[in-house]
């Protein structure tokens, strides 16, 4: 199973800061508009570099998975 497909279909996800998820796996799609390009996609490793787009976007918490793939 893939590590994005896990993310979209796991039911052990919390919401967290997005301070607190760098290096944790998002649970969510984020997409700034009107631009429709992705910040973050289910699956993908959350770093450092995201947080001031998150911020810019006005998103403070994020759906992280709790438990990842081994």
């Amino acid at each position: 199973v893939s590590q994005s497909r896990y993310a979209v279909f796991c039911t052990q996800t919390q919401n967290v800061s997005i301070e607190a998820a760098v290096g944790l796996v998002s649970a969510e799609t984020i997409v700034r508009c009107p631009s429709g390009i992705p910040i973050l996609l289910p699956g993908e490793q959350v770093q450092t570099l995201h947080l001031p787009l998150l911020q810019a976007v006005g998103i403070a918490q994020i759906m992280v998975v709790r438990n990842t793939l081994a």
